[in-house]
């Protein structure tokens, strides 16, 4: 692989694991308004909400830290990739219902309200990267 591709793909590698380092680190630290997030989407149980609302932060962190560990790169790669895909369908769907309400995305219920199209756009430009990374480790050196 050519230098450049390698620059790129640990910027797209920082990139991920930032984004969710920061937002699974922010959403740990009030798990309650995480959950008031995910209750105004109105589509999960109201008994999934807390427990969710509690496990999903930690696996947005150990996700991201896992992405720097080469023997769980590739696994952690999926599991970012699958979550991106269920948020951006929350959102959409969030979107479509003419919910307006904070994603939930960083954390901190209560905020403006979410602009749908830049978090959906996010969203798949992240999902890109990840997909662009999973080709790239899967071909041979």
């Amino acid at each position: 692989m050519s230098r450049w591709s390698s620059g790129v793909a640990w910027m797209v590698r920082l990139t991920l694991g930032g984004v969710f380092l920061w937002a699974g680190g922010q959403k740990a630290l009030h798990p309650q308004l995480f959950a008031l997030d995910l209750e105004a989407y109105r589509i999960l149980p109201a008994e999934l909400i807390l427990p969710i609302a509690y496990y999903v932060p930690w696996l947005e962190i150990m996700t991201a830290l896992a992405l720097f560990i080469p023997a769980l790169r590739r696994a952690a790669l999926v599991i970012v990739i699958g979550m991106l895909t269920v948020f951006t369908l929350m959102l959409v769907v969030a979107w479509s219902r003419g919910l307006q309400i904070n994603c939930g995305c960083f954390g901190a219920a209560g905020h403006d309200a979410t602009d749908f199209g830049f978090a959906v756009a996010r969203n798949l430009l992240l999902i890109g990267g990840g997909i662009w990374l999973t080709r790239r480790w899967s071909q041979p050196a």
